[in-house]
């Protein structure tokens, strides 16, 4: 019996090329737009895998995937993407099912930069979970 021995599949690289994923965690005080600052890939909250597909050096989109678990059931929440610092722009809204769970795409122009994502919970933003930054290149 032969085995053959494969690379493990890597996302990204941490100078920031490829797609960085990022666990997404509680925020301390709600309606804010901060990271995280947990720098870790995953959280019982669910994950963000952001990614600038092309040519590195020529950023002209972000794409990213976001899966949120184990949330407040049949809740609402903006997603934000964030370049820098408190600069939330709006991507579009999720609502979680009756198990708190809920996923969003995320495609939105962009440059090389830091990145993070935010969920908001709609109206009052009692709510919020966000990821830590991400170097995209």
């Amino acid at each position: 019996l032969a085995l053959v021995v494969m690379p493990m599949a890597r996302a990204g690289t941490a100078g920031g090329q490829g797609a960085q994923k990022r666990g997404l965690f509680p925020l301390n005080e709600s309606g804010k737009c901060d990271p995280s600052g947990k720098p870790s890939p995953s959280s019982p909250n669910g994950f963000a895998i952001l990614n600038a597909p092309g040519k590195v050096g020529a950023i002209d989109n972000i794409v990213g995937e976001v899966s949120l678990k184990d949330a407040p059931p049949n809740t609402t929440y903006t997603v934000e993407l964030s370049m820098g610092s408190n600069n939330c722009m709006m991507q579009g809204m999720i609502t979680t099912n009756g198990q708190g769970n809920a996923n969003f795409h995320i495609q939105s122009p962009g440059t090389a930069g830091q990145y993070y994502v935010v969920l908001r919970s709609t109206p009052d933003g009692s709510k919020s979970f966000a990821t830590d930054t991400v170097s995209l290149i």
